[in-house]
């Protein structure tokens, strides 16, 4: 028996800010939601299940959500299943309702992410148990200190030019204020200098949002609204939180400037899709909550051999009118990185740019595959998808 071809048939997000206070995380949520269900045409009662990502019970201080979302969204009695997998959240929520849908257990599924962070007296604190809360938290190692370890391992191993760093900032700022729900979106352009010369712009916009996307079989998606982007290829790959593991203690495989977990993700979703290189995909977006984090994903997904993918991006490659358009939207640097809802933000990107949707930020050429990656907690909770235009 073959399993059925697995579409995306809507999606949906919200605006992207640091301080949503007028809205709960219920009701950012349901705009999502509510958005991908208008683009499918369905009403609540049209989908089977799903799944919902969130950063934890110590991100939103409420446990047990799953049945909650269903309620809210007018869903129940069938169940959404929450889940808790970091910045990866979305993506995974992605994978599971793929698995739902191609199963035969739903029909239509929904996948959905969030994050309101602003809800917490000290958010870099609660995200801290993303890390290995016996080993790394207690000596004093936060979730953020593992995205600048692995910026200054970079630029000691490889060499990377500080200037790709900014350069990477520039492009995803250029993007994101093409985005009208991005948290940039709106505020004039900085300077390169301007970009350069501050640790605010060279990580993560840390922000609220939410999003959605409505999962379905190809004979389903025929009967709905929008034009079918499929789920081709799908991985899913989990390693080590332990940061010793990350400079190759008791481990030889790993090193915190090299993304194992995603080579392992990437197999699983390029044999899926019958992809034998990354190299011939229109568009990619990939974890970008350091610009170094970016450069190894690249690498990972087998477009640079280890430690070069900077100059790449000082050349231009993944910029507006390079070779490899990537973080279309703006990624997390300059889009905003709500935890539980980025992942699936670039798989809504891609989305519309194989729609031709995407409005100013469109990327030119016939394209039809792009490809998108995601790391959780300390890069050991990864996702690659290939989605396809129909």
């Amino acid at each position: 028996m073959t399993a059925p071809r697995v579409a995306i048939s809507g999606v949906g997000l919200t605006k992207h800010c640091a301080y949503p206070v007028k809205q709960t995380w219920k009701e950012m949520l349901g705009d999502a939601v509510a958005e991908a269900r208008s683009e499918s045409g369905l009403k609540p009662q049209d989908i089977d299940g799903g799944v919902v990502a969130y950063h934890g019970e110590g991100s939103v201080e409420t446990g047990d959500i799953g049945p909650m979302v269903a309620d809210w969204l007018g869903i129940a009695p069938k169940a959404i299943t929450g889940i808790s997998a970091a910045c990866s959240g979305g993506a995974v929520a992605l994978y599971h309702a793929f698995a739902l849908v191609a199963s035969g257990m739903c029909e239509v599924a929904l996948a959905a992410g969030f994050e309101k962070g602003s809800d917490l007296y000290e958010y870099v604190e609660s995200i801290s148990i993303s890390s290995e809360v016996e080993y790394d938290y207690h000596l004093g190692l936060t979730h953020l200190d593992w995205f600048f370890l692995n910026a200054r391992r970079s630029t000691e191993k490889f060499g990377a030019d500080i200037d790709a760093f900014a350069c990477w900032v520039e492009q995803r700022h250029e993007f994101a204020r093409l985005h009208s729900k991005s948290f940039y979106y709106g505020q004039s352009m900085l300077s390169r200098e301007e970009l350069r010369g501050s640790l605010l712009y060279l990580s993560a916009a840390r922000a609220d949002g939410a999003a959605a996307a409505i999962i379905t079989t190809a004979e389903g998606a025929s009967r709905m609204k929008k034009k079918p982007v499929f789920v081709d290829g799908i991985g899913y790959a989990a390693g080590s939180a332990y940061l010793p593991h990350k400079f190759g203690c008791g481990s030889p495989d790993f090193d915190i400037c090299d993304s194992a977990v995603t080579r392992t993700a990437a197999q699983q979703a390029f044999r899926m899709a019958g992809l034998k290189s990354s190299a011939n995909a229109g568009l990619f977006q990939v974890s970008d909550a350091v610009p170094a984090v970016a450069f190894m994903e690249l690498e990972a997904l087998g477009l640079y051999p280890p430690g070069t993918a900077w100059k790449g991006v000082l050349e231009g490659i993944h910029g507006r009118g390079g070779r490899y358009p990537t973080n279309t939207h703006g990624g997390s640097i300059a889009f905003g990185h709500a935890s539980g809802a980025s992942a699936l933000v670039s798989i809504i990107e891609t989305t519309q740019q194989l729609r031709k949707e995407a409005g100013p930020r469109q990327i030119d050429g016939n394209f039809c595959e792009g490809i998108c990656q995601s790391c959780g907690g300390a890069n050991n909770n990864n996702t690659v998808t290939v989605l396809r235009k129909g």
